[in-house]
């Protein structure tokens, strides 16, 4: 008779080697595609090592981008898991810091020290968006119904976690999501309208 143990051992080898070839192949799908993009685009490109993801550094409409893998904790009992992170920057000097988050990122919106809690339905944001800085008035010049409508667009998409961010010196529009983005054709209408809503914004 088979050992039971046995068994379930080798039932267990088999899990994890699959579960290692079912990753690889997300990450070599992964590599292509960012490579692909980053080459049509004229972006830097950084494949990284057999088991990195890779990496796109450039100009995107004429916006400084960035997109990356980053493994973080994902909930109170230390999972981790890695999450694409896509980040503009903007030529936007706010005069203030500040922050406009998504409700899948309002813990880090709310961790922030800023003075100030602004109502974002007094600044036509969708009612889930989070609205804080140092200065209130300066936010809510800037918040116009143009820019109000970029941000309800880029801060309610299912699945991303959204967060623009400012102080007196930079501004950045970031995303967040376990998607890995391994589709080059996904990853370019993503970040080609991302990069109009950076537009608006700026």
């Amino acid at each position: 008779m088979v050992n039971i143990w046995f068994l379930l051992w080798v039932f267990l080898a088999i899990f994890i080697l699959g579960l290692f070839f079912w990753s690889m192949q997300i990450l070599w799908r992964q590599k292509k595609a960012w490579g692909t993009v980053a080459a049509k685009h004229n972006m830097g490109f950084d494949k990284g090592n057999l088991t990195s993801s890779p990496s796109i550094s450039g100009t995107l409409k004429s916006f400084p981008v960035v997109v990356f893998s980053e493994e973080q904790t994902v909930n109170t009992n230390g999972a981790k898991r890695f999450r694409t992170i896509i980040q503009f920057e903007l030529p936007v000097r706010m005069g203030t810091s500040g922050v406009v988050a998504s409700q899948d990122a309002q813990n880090f919106a709310n961790s922030l020290v800023l003075k100030e809690t602004i109502n974002s339905q007094d600044v036509g944001v969708n009612a889930v968006v989070i609205v804080r800085g140092d200065d209130a008035q300066l936010i809510k010049n800037y918040i116009t119904q143009d820019r109000a409508k970029s941000l309800n667009a880029v801060m309610t998409i299912n699945g991303i976690a959204c967060i623009y961010i400012f102080d007196l010196n930079v501004t950045f529009l970031r995303f967040e999501t376990p998607d890995a983005f391994d589709d080059a054709a996904r990853l370019e209408r993503f970040l080609l309208k991302a990069a109009d809503h950076v537009k608006a914004l700026a």
